[in-house]
């Protein structure tokens, strides 16, 4: 009887959730969806044992079944598996289950308590968001989904923050937020910046156009390189034809980070980009608390923008193993509380834990770097890990998922 090997792509993931096998080839982005049967629920218990290599024998009677046989040139239309005829005493191929093997991972950090005490847990600070000025953080609808402004509050501690800098000047990290009710009034201004210029990392200055209007004398620093001012704007903070021309002739480093609310809003805003010719921007939908039909319209995931999404295995194990919008990042509010997000309780204070003992901790003992979508409905979702990792609209919308399924 003839025999074959049926081998899949290693970049092939097979999905069964239910009675529905879903299979995505990361390779050239096909999707191939089938209703299960039982031969093929044997077939799968062999595919995903790692012994078995991705590989299976499938022999001529198999084939002569009409639903395995029709699977079979589904999934090699789509170039997700190969069919190998067997020779006498052939080997069978080699392929590899898609299967993230990450060599330093909470699990193992837990198993291995000796790596431990010799890991450099530096190289696993990204970002960081520093309030020096202002109250209501972890109170403030838009704090809670992206970098803003506070009311008018406390200032944090120099002393206590320059410390904490030094250590960070040690460390990976690419991007430092620095935020609060107005940056410019903290009395340390100009000895952060000088702190800040120590460390090598893009440093982003968030401000209004009223307040680069009012402090023009404070703003010399984003000639700097590694300095840039984030401008933002919203209906609270409106753009200011007079600030767009000072920054061109001063030729300040800005970026325009624009906060929609509604479908009006966004046509308004791209009719500023066009007539001011900005080139360095972002347009964020920002939830007010209620205008949920503007996401539900123009921000929920339909389900052909997630079948369109185009994912490479790396991008899939991301999705497997952590959240990408939290991972490797915290805040600091002007109280001098840390918090991997503030949509959650704080997890130290900059006066007593030190930034390698808090990234340690959320390495081996946190949670939130590691909020997949794990949570139903996302969990019996096909779609599970093509959506991208949760973020702060999910957390603010009170919502686990951020798509076309209630």
């Amino acid at each position: 009887m003839k025999k074959y090997w049926l081998v899949v792509n290693p970049d092939v993931f097979i999905w069964k959730k239910g009675t529905s096998v879903f299979v995505y080839n990361s390779d050239n982005f096909e999707i191939r969806e089938f209703e299960t049967f039982e031969q093929f629920d044997k077939l799968y218990e062999l595919l995903v044992n790692p012994e078995n290599l991705y590989v299976v024998e499938l022999t001529e009677e198999d084939m002569n079944s009409n639903n395995l046989c029709s699977v079979v040139n589904i999934l090699l239309e789509a170039e997700c598996v190969d069919l190998i005829s067997q020779n006498e005493n052939s080997e069978p191929p080699v392929s590899f289950c898609p299967f993230p093997g990450v060599q330093r991972s909470k699990e193992k950090f837990r198993k291995r308590p000796e790596m431990v005490a010799f890991e450099n847990y530096m190289v696993y600070l990204h970002e960081l968001t520093i309030y020096v000025n202002g109250t209501g953080l972890c109170d403030n609808l838009y704090a809670k989904q992206f970098p803003y402004f506070l009311d008018k509050g406390e200032e944090l501690d120099y002393t206590t923050l320059s410390v904490f800098l030094k250590y960070i000047a040690n460390s990976s990290i690419s991007n430092i937020h620095i935020c609060g009710y107005n940056i410019f009034q903290y009395p340390q201004w100009n000895k952060l910046l000088d702190a800040l210029d120590r460390i090598h990392a893009m440093k982003s200055l968030y401000v209004s156009c009223s307040q680069l209007e009012d402090f023009q004398d404070r703003y010399r620093v984003a000639l700097a390189e590694q300095f840039e001012y984030v401008i933002i704007v919203d209906r609270e903070h409106p753009l200011k034809e007079s600030v767009v021309t000072n920054v061109l002739e001063k030729q300040l480093h800005v970026k325009w980070n624009f906060y929609v609310a509604s479908k009006d809003e966004y046509y308004i805003v791209q009719e500023q980009i066009e007539r001011y010719h900005l080139d360095k921007y972002s347009v964020k939908p920002v939830f007010t608390g209620d205008n949920l039909d503007f996401f539900s319209e123009f921000v929920f995931l339909t389900e052909e923008d997630i079948r369109n999404t185009s994912l490479n295995k790396r991008q899939i194990f991301a999705n497997q193993l952590i959240n990408a919008n939290d991972f490797g990042k915290f805040t600091v509010s002007p109280q001098g509380s840390v918090f991997v997000n503030i949509n959650f309780p704080s997890c130290g204070k900059i006066a007593t834990d030190s930034i390698h003992s808090l990234i340690r901790y959320e390495l081996v003992n946190g949670d939130l770097w590691f909020r997949t979508r794990s949570e139903q409905p996302c969990s019996d979702c096909k779609y599970q890990w093509l959506c991208p990792s949760p973020s702060n609209y999910e957390l603010v919308l009170n919502k686990q998922n951020l798509c076309y399924k209630e």
